[in-house]
């Protein structure tokens, strides 16, 4: 994320931990996770060992999730708070800006990026996700939550706001020119909020 979202988030990490917790997530999304889990899983051969990238992992809740399939998990935020509360679930888990990852080429079987984009716009978000598509082994595959619609959105919460870029489906496909694209879900939301975008794909 930018540093404009990671102290929006840090404002309210212990907050948005509470919300954004195993017990309460959606059952929807917690299906897509772990059909991409699947996915992976046959990716390697059926093993559960594969290293895995939790990009904006925030307080782990996701990371946790792939570690109990088996994966050895790594996330990384850019708000120290958040990574505070991930060090109690099981990873490794360290404070990194995605757009200079700290790790080598083709380091990852699998990279989550859930809600990670949707904070960069233009050239940034170009240069975020290339990072992530640096570091995922080829033939691998990468799960990329973004939020669908052609204007900046706005969040306002922990007494503070912060902005979001979401991208029409045309834009999330030419950003995954370089994947074979399998599944692509999007959830309608309430109100004025985008709906959620999430495309599974492999690296070719």
């Amino acid at each position: 994320m930018t540093e404009e979202a990671s102290e929006f988030y840090s404002r309210g990490a212990e907050r948005f931990a509470e919300n954004y917790s195993q017990q309460s997530i959606d059952p929807d999304y917690l299906d897509q996770v772990m059909c991409f889990a699947e996915r992976v899983k046959a990716s390697i051969d059926g093993s559960s060992k594969g290293k895995v990238l939790d990009a904006g992992c925030g307080p782990g809740r996701d990371s946790q999730i792939l570690s109990d399939e088996g994966f050895d998990v790594k996330g990384v935020d850019l708000s120290e708070e958040m990574i505070g509360i991930a060090g109690d679930k099981d990873g490794d888990f360290r404070v990194m800006d995605v757009r200079d990852l700290e790790f080598e080429d083709e380091t990852f079987d699998c990279v989550l990026a859930n809600q990670l984009l949707v904070f960069f716009e233009g050239e940034e978000r170009e240069k975020a996700f290339r990072e992530l598509e640096r570091v995922l082994k080829s033939g691998r595959v990468i799960f990329l939550g973004l939020k669908k619609g052609e204007e900046v959105f706005v969040r306002e919460k922990y007494n503070s706001e912060v902005k979001q870029y979401p991208m029409t489906e045309e834009e999330a496909r030419e950003l995954l020119e370089d994947f074979n694209i399998h599944d692509v879900e999007i959830t309608e939301r309430e109100g004025d909020q985008p709906a959620f975008m999430n495309f599974t794909a492999t690296k070719k």
